[in-house]
């Protein structure tokens, strides 16, 4: 079947066509109802295109940090993946191993290590414990003080929690299902705060967002790096897989130092700041999961 075509305007855009492809978006004048070789063929270039793009985007991403978001916000983006799919790339790779790992009986180690009487609190009395327990390893979370924790956020969320602990493997189950989102939304914050503190920089929103992206990207693929240790080599648990995690700060102010061309001395101290910003947001973001877990799905 011939897949040519002879429109005189472009389907995609409305451009009127002078050849094969459209000046204005690049749409190839053909069929619309292809043959199975054709489809075969199209898919397999999708592929081969985007595993050249990713190849050619992680080779500077993760020897030379920074460049990738010099490069993209220099207009240099067809050869590379943007930042927005490498990031929904790499954490759903992350994720998937991640389970993976969560349902491999490979963890018995690192559940005797959770075990030991050394690592395990007494709670207070008026405390609820919800405690996962199973062949693999222990999941614990404490309210120290459920009076308090009524007087805060209500009766209602007492209840909830102890709802929670009568089926605490649910509980579990569903702040992994939104742990991602919490993340994702974590991706705008951390760019404000870049703007905050680069804000002499004159560099636009967007330009931060790029370089949180990426950021964010290499923590998931470090802590990909992690997780195959701990499936492959679970002897190394404490050992090797720590290394790749010891590697994002180091990482982090290179890049920072790269991007945005500040001396090593500000550079530091605004990743400092930085640092210490995020880790509030992020235990904030925590917590308000939880209550939000407990709310929807326990009440």
């Amino acid at each position: 079947m011939d897949t040519n075509a002879t429109h005189t305007v472009c389907r995609n855009c409305g451009e009127p066509l002078h050849g094969e492809y459209c000046a204005r978006c690049g749409q190839r004048d053909r069929t619309v109802v292809l043959p199975v070789r054709e489809l075969v063929r199209e898919f397999g270039d999708e592929v081969l295109s985007w595993d050249t793009r990713l190849v050619r985007s992680l080779r500077p991403f993760l020897l030379q940090p920074g460049r990738l978001t010099l490069e993209y916000l220099a207009g240099q983006r067809k050869n590379f993946v943007s930042p927005f799919k490498l990031y929904f790339f790499i954490s759903f790779v992350f994720f998937f191993l991640s389970s993976v790992s969560e349902s491999s009986g490979k963890k018995e180690l690192r559940s005797r290590f959770l075990d030991e009487p050394d690592s395990v609190s007494v709670p207070a009395d008026d405390s609820v414990q919800l405690r996962i327990q199973n062949e693999d390893s222990p999941f614990r979370m404490s309210v120290s003080d459920t009076v308090k924790a009524a007087s805060l956020f209500g009766e209602d969320f007492v209840h909830g929690l102890q709802a929670g602990k009568k089926d605490p493997r649910r509980l579990f189950a569903m702040m992994r299902e939104h742990l991602p989102k919490v993340l994702f939304l974590l991706l705008p914050v951390f760019a404000l705060m870049l703007k905050a503190v680069y804000l002499r920089s004159r560099r636009l929103y967007i330009e931060h967002l790029v370089f949180s992206f990426h950021i964010h990207t290499f923590i998931f693929l470090m802590m990909i790096f992690g997780a195959l240790v701990e499936i492959l080599l679970p002897a190394a648990l404490h050992s090797v897989s720590n290394v790749f995690t010891a590697t994002v700060p180091f990482y982090l102010v290179i890049a920072m130092r790269k991007v945005y061309g500040q001396s090593w001395p500000r550079t530091v101290v605004k990743f400092i700041l930085l640092s210490l910003a995020q880790v509030v947001v992020f235990i904030l973001s925590l917590v308000i999961m939880v209550i939000a877990v407990v709310y929807l799905y326990f009440i």
